[in-house]
């Protein structure tokens, strides 16, 4: 699930956070067709290092690093479903709060109680290598 500026409002997904598990962060957007896309920051920052020139090939007008550069994000990405319960609470009230910014003190909590299960469930078993629990 790509994301750009271009696509960013509460048309384009539910809600969007940061997850941390085992000293690794994931960036967690909850889309409207009720997954969850988990992409690894981390494995975007070691591709870029394989080739240090990388960005200044792109700026030079290397087409290929381009088109792999905006691949990044999709290849780079998991997904799991979001459970009937929680999308609910999330379309109905954590996402409201989200885009209004008016999220109240147990908001990151409720969350994370729906987003921490399937991290466990349908994200770490095809991490390589895995998060120890």
């Amino acid at each position: 699930m790509s994301n750009s500026t271009s696509n960013f409002g509460p048309d384009s997904f539910l809600i969007s956070t940061v997850l941390e598990f085992g000293g690794r962060e994931f960036e967690v957007i909850v889309g409207h067709d009720g997954r969850s896309y988990w992409f690894d920051p981390i494995a975007k920052r070691r591709e870029l290092e394989n080739d240090p020139m990388f960005v200044m090939k792109i700026i030079m007008g290397d087409k290929d690093r381009r088109k792999r550069y905006e691949n990044i994000k999709d290849e780079y990405t998991l997904d799991g479903p979001i459970p009937d319960d929680g999308l609910r609470i999330i379309r109905e009230e954590l996402s409201p709060a989200y885009w209004s910014d008016d999220t109240s003190n147990d908001f990151d909590d409720r969350l994370d109680a729906i987003l921490i299960p399937i991290f466990w469930e349908h994200i770490n078993p095809f991490l390589s290598p895995s998060i120890e629990k």
